[in-house]
């Protein structure tokens, strides 16, 4: 029998052994999940690019349009999402995670392929109105029936997602090729809603509940009539509270999502520019599997957070100085040797264990503890790249604020709110 153990920065063990059990390694399921999982990724990366050009052309090409209408739908997006995740968690606990791992890929696909048959602004907002509610439990389900299989805190779990990851980055790449050299807009969202409906229909076919009968608990509806209650989860010891209020503070930067309309105004980049980024991004990422397991040994959970974060310094640094577009793929290279989520997933799930939490329960309090940055921020850094850019002809004004806070987050934030091992 081999046993792991989360580890902290400076070679510290966390309070709680990992034990992966001799049981033969659950490789149907494993690979039902995955194929299921990669045709959906290649629908989302059909829609990453297809969908930004169809709301360009209904608003006739106006990037302060597109980018307001984008911050506000999100804030939509994420007030759904807010009273969906405790509940979708609550009955992914009590009823298991297949009927969302099926109905996610196939009410999304046939969301996107709506749009694609009939562009204009009603298919799209309704698309980006009932998208949460569909697809979003999707990947709560996913992580949930992962852990069932493969316990989260360990080191073959952190391997199969990222080999899961891999396919699917294969498959992205493969889907940006088609839409960069052959698909039309259009032609992309419906291709993306086909393959939305076959994930959920190959999941459907492949792969058998995880949920065990004894594991299963109780729909605590009164608790769920306040959704807030959620966030009380990180109230189950110093440690989860610490790593809650963590995790608020380090996702602050990445809801600047005003890159894309950086390098559009700075370069005049078009779908094809944007394509070829996300094809770089992909290509550099299949090597991620073979460095995940060797940076969170060498430099623990805590120590990936801080790398991540001084990569994107570096990354945003770049960006503000780069003049030459076609040395844009720097940014996606390093990117490929960013794991934070993964570091922080493992601290938690190695705290969070001896709560007798369940994985729905834990997907949700996750889900809604940033509500508030989440209806704001992505606002605020819109409303802020369009104000530098009007008034002053400034373009990185975001970037330069993120900056900053990625600094304070690597060296600051995670080293001080970090749960320190009692043992």
């Amino acid at each position: 029998m081999k046993t792991v153990t989360g580890r902290s920065s400076g070679g510290r063990s966390s309070p709680q052994l990992v034990t992966e059990n001799e049981r033969p390694y659950p490789w149907r399921q494993i690979a039902g999940i995955a194929a299921g999982k990669t045709l959906m990724r290649g629908s989302f990366a059909l829609v990453s690019i297809c969908m930004n050009e169809i709301l360009l052309d209904i608003y006739g090409g106006n990037l302060t349009a597109v980018a307001r209408y984008g911050s506000a739908i999100s804030s939509v997006n994420t007030l759904v999402s807010f009273f969906m995740q405790p509940l979708s968690g609550a009955l992914m606990d009590k009823y298991g995670r297949k009927p969302f791992l099926v109905c996610g890929g196939i009410l999304a696909g046939i969301l996107r392929g709506q749009v694609g048959l009939n562009p204009s602004s009603l298919s799209y907002t309704l698309y980006r109105l009932f998208l949460p509610v569909f697809y979003a439990p999707f990947f709560p389900a996913f992580r949930a029936t992962m852990s069932d299989l493969l316990d989260r805190r360990s080191d073959r779990y952190a391997q199969a997602m990222e080999t899961i990851e891999w396919f699917g980055s294969v498959m992205h790449l493969l889907c940006l090729y088609l839409m960069r050299n052959t698909l039309t807009p259009s032609q992309g969202a419906i291709l993306a809603g086909a393959l939305g409906i076959s994930g959920g229909l190959l999941i459907n076919f492949t792969v058998e509940e995880t949920l065990r009968e004894e594991d299963r608990r109780e729909v605590e509806y009164e608790s769920l009539g306040n959704p807030i209650s959620a966030i009380s989860f990180f109230k189950k010891n110093e440690q989860m509270t610490k790593l809650g209020l963590l995790h608020v503070i380090v996702t602050v930067p990445y809801y600047n999502t005003t890159l894309g309309m950086y390098r559009r105004q700075r370069f005049g980049w078009t779908m094809s520019q944007m394509t070829s980024q996300q094809m770089y991004s992909m290509l550099f990422s299949l090597g991620s599997p073979f460095l995940l397991l060797k940076i969170l040994r060498t430099l623990g959970n805590k120590g990936t957070m801080i790398l991540e974060e001084r990569i994107s310094v570096i990354q945003n640094i770049f960006n503000i100085c780069n003049s030459n577009e076609s040395y844009s793929w720097v940014t996606t290279f390093l990117a490929a040797l960013q794991f934070g989520d993964t570091g922080f997933n493992r601290e938690l799930a190695i705290w969070s264990k001896g709560c007798r939490c369940g994985e729905g329960e834990l997907e949700g309090a996750m889900a809604n503890i940033n509500l508030p940055l989440q209806l704001l921020l992505p606002v605020f850094f819109t409303e802020m790249h369009i104000y530098f850019v009007e008034k002053f002809n400034i373009v990185y004004a975001p970037l330069v604020l993120t900056t900053v806070l990625h600094v304070t987050n690597g060296e600051f934030f995670i080293p001080c709110l970090w749960p320190e091992n009692r043992n």
